[in-house]
């Protein structure tokens, strides 16, 4: 996709992200500027950061890299009950990551590379904020 494109989408997508949606869930925004949208759980378990890398939005779904509070890359997180948190090693990076449709983890992963983010791209609840919630649910069980 076409940088400005992206960028604009991606724009247009945050813009949902309200100051009264983060307050009732718990978020904090670390940074929201194209093509990184890095936010903190700060509610629920112990607190964790989301940095979800967009670069091609939305041709490609986002790398979803988990971060400690501070904004260290995790080398181990705890796996919740439905494995979106997955605690092994993904082969392309080398840390936990992300097992749920719409991360570029997911779709990249051998176990699922037949399952095409094409599949899901524009669907409801595959936008960056749909895709985040998604991943905050699963924090909220682990």
């Amino acid at each position: 996709m076409h940088p400005l494109a992206a960028k604009l989408k991606f724009d247009d997508q945050v813009r949902g992200l309200t100051d009264n949606l983060l307050r009732l869930r718990g978020w904090k925004i670390h940074k929201m500027e194209y093509p990184v949208l890095d936010v903190e759980f700060i509610s629920g378990p112990k607190g964790i950061r989301i940095q979800m890398v967009c670069d091609d939005w939305d041709d490609v779904p986002p790398s979803i890299q988990l971060l400690s509070t501070s904004g260290e890359r995790l080398s181990a997180i705890k796996r919740d009950p439905a494995g979106v948190f997955n605690e092994s090693r993904h082969p392309g990076t080398g840390f936990p990551f992300i097992c749920m449709r719409g991360s570029r983890e997911y779709h990249t992963h051998s176990s699922h590379i037949t399952d095409h983010w094409s599949n899901y791209r524009g669907k409801s609840g595959y936008d960056l904020g749909g895709i985040l919630s998604q991943v905050w649910r699963a924090w909220l069980k682990t």
